[in-house]
This record gives C-alpha cells, structure tokens and sequence, in this order.
C-alpha cells in the first residue's frame, strides 16, 4: 500500500511539474514543449480510458483544428495550453471551416494548464458534440 502511495505522489509531483513548465511557454507562444505534451497526453487518455487516439500529424503536418484523434470512435481531441474560451470557440469553429463533422463526432480539449471553472463557447459545428462542462479536461 506504501509502495503505491508513494507511486501516484510521484505521479502528482509529475504532473504538477509538467503544468508548471508548461504554463509560461503558452503564452510566450513556445510551443516545442507543448508538442511533445501532446504524445504523453496521447498515450495518458488511452491509458485511462482505452481510447486509440494518434497524433494528427502522422497523417498531415499542421492537421487542422485538433492533434489527436481516434478513428474508430471518431473522436477528436484538442491539446492546449492557453487559458479561456476563445480556443474553444476556435477549435469549434475550426471544424466546421474544414467540414471534419465527417471524421469527428465528438471533441474533447485537452488543457495542459489548470481548466478554467466557467467557459462560453457559443458556437456549434453540427454532427460534432462538445460541452465544456464535460469535455474539457486537464491533469486534474
């Protein structure tokens, strides 16, 4: 028990270090770190809730709008550091521009930093279901 303990502390301690580090870049606009983030929280939410998801870029360079997606359920997820509700409305919006209602039927936003308590996201890509409430996730 003491073992697994000090196991998920570390864990805590990671991930708590990571945000940290992550934080200031999003809004100097240095995102190496962020794309390296998007491969850990790529195999994190597969582990956690078996998904499949794969980076977007091993199919095209700059994929539009999301960075992580799984095929099979189509579902999208968002990677991001930066605070508020216009990436959200960005990325909603996005989808619709690029016609990815075919691909994706649900998006999830990923935040690298703490989420926020209260987002307005008021806009829709229709076929594509997103509520902030629910599908907006973060470390926590």
């Amino acid at each position: 028990m003491l073992e697994r303990e000090s196991l998920l502390e570390d864990i805590r301690k990671g991930l708590a270090v990571l945000q940290f580090y992550l934080q200031p870049a999003g809004t100097l606009n240095l995102n190496d770190a962020n794309v390296h983030a998007e491969l850990f929280v790529e195999g994190l939410l597969n582990a956690i809730h078996g998904w499949k998801l794969v980076s977007t870029n091993r199919e095209k360079a700059n994929y539009p709008c999301i960075d992580l997606i799984d095929k099979g359920q189509a579902l999208a997820v968002q990677v991001t550091s930066e605070k508020g509700s216009a990436k959200l409305t960005d990325t909603v919006e996005c989808l619709k521009k690029h016609g990815l209602s075919g691909k994706v039927r649900h998006l999830k936003v990923f935040s690298l930093v703490s989420k926020q308590g209260h987002y307005t996201v008021n806009v829709e890509c229709p076929g594509v279901a997103f509520d902030w409430h629910t599908d907006v996730l973060d470390f926590d």
